[in-house]
């Protein structure tokens, strides 16, 4: 069983369900309304009046926190390393994060509210997410430096740009001069401020949206590491640099290992001119087509990616095996409403897997 810590965000989501109308007037009255698909940080203690509450239901999210809970269904003995506010709502956070089999003994409470996310899904299931982070801004390098050792130890590490990036950045410095780091997998959602976490030498895996990596393309030509991004056409586009030593070291399977499901479709062009401009040409590039499922909400079908991922890197016998089971888990998820709600068992992902095999 692989060790995953999740370093990140705990939050209660206000989930709001609005009409295509409703979300044209707050794109207009609000400058800073997210677009389709992305992720924001605003930093007040209440939205404007303008926006819809009360909310239709309230539930529990936060990306470190969805993204424990995915690679403890994976099968990862996870711990996830966070701040939770005094309120009462924190109490709940924690006992819901404990009965899904997350190690909660190292989150911490501080004296503000637990941090909260405002999610607008429109009828097609598609979201845009405010977040206004509360007690997740009191992750600082104290926190971090206190914790270094269990995160050293662990086999993968999970990181978002949910929490200060500063404590972040210190800890992929010390991670970056030690000889014995975990694989790093960084979601850089919301992408605002997320290119400064691309730390060379740090981090491994990099899994935009299509949103997010359209506002990094910059910074993402420069990265060096595995890319993970959903692009145009609901397609994940897999970049491996070739000189890359990997873990698990082959990146196809072999013939007679090969549980594909039919819904699954990978292709391999090194050449195709849809490779991230930038990025070194001595790569390989997978185009995986992701199964098709009656969509109900988009909400943290990334994070669920992200944390399966995560798990199944370390016990996979190929990286394309880890990737097809988080991108089947991150589908599967889309089915039910809510962030947690709909993050499905190992066995579920293994069963989709057996009844679509070719």
């Amino acid at each position: 069983m692989p060790d995953v810590i999740s370093l990140g965000s705990i939050n209660v989501d206000r989930i709001h369900h609005v009409s295509a109308d409703v979300l044209k007037g707050l794109t207009s009255a609000h400058a800073w309304f997210p677009d389709q698909g992305e992720t924001i940080i605003h930093d007040v203690e209440s939205l404007p009046s303008s926006i819809p509450t009360p909310p239709d239901m309230v539930q529990y999210g936060g990306k470190g926190a969805n993204q424990a809970i995915a690679a403890t269904k994976a099968g990862a003995q996870t711990t996830l390393l966070g701040v939770v506010g005094s309120d009462a709502e924190s109490t709940d956070v924690c006992e819901h994060l404990s009965e899904f089999g997350v190690n909660i003994d190292n989150v911490r409470s501080a004296a503000m509210p637990t941090g909260t996310a405002d999610i607008f899904i429109d009828p097609d299931g598609d979201n845009r997410i405010i977040v206004r982070p509360g007690a997740n801004k009191k992750v600082d390098i104290d926190y971090i430096d206190t914790h270094f050792e269990t995160i050293i130890e662990s086999n993968c590490l999970l990181i978002q740009n949910e929490i200060p990036p500063d404590p972040v950045t210190h800890l992929l410095d010390r991670l970056a001069a030690s000889d014995n780091s975990p694989t790093v997998l960084f979601d850089p959602a919301p992408a605002g401020g997320a290119d400064k976490l691309l730390h060379p030498g740090a981090i491994d895996y990099v899994t935009p949206n299509e949103t997010e990596y359209t506002a990094l393309k910059p910074a993402l030509s420069e990265y060096d590491g595995v890319l993970i991004r959903k692009a145009g056409g609901d397609d994940v586009i897999v970049e491996i640099p070739d000189y890359l030593t990997l873990s698990p070291p082959r990146i196809i399977p072999d013939e007679s290992e090969s549980d594909i499901p039919d819904q699954i479709h990978v292709t391999t062009d090194p050449e195709d001119e849809t490779q991230t401009e930038g990025r070194i040409p001595d790569s390989t590039r997978l185009s995986i087509t992701p199964p098709a499922v009656e969509t109900v909400d988009t909400t943290g079908a990334g994070d669920v990616l992200s944390g399966y991922l995560a798990a199944r890197l370390p016990v996979e016998k190929s990286l394309l095996q880890a990737v097809e089971k988080a991108i089947i888990a991150g589908s599967l998820s889309t089915q039910h409403a809510g962030a947690q709600n709909g993050i499905p068992a190992l066995s579920t992902v293994q069963e989709f897997q057996s009844n679509n095999r070719h």
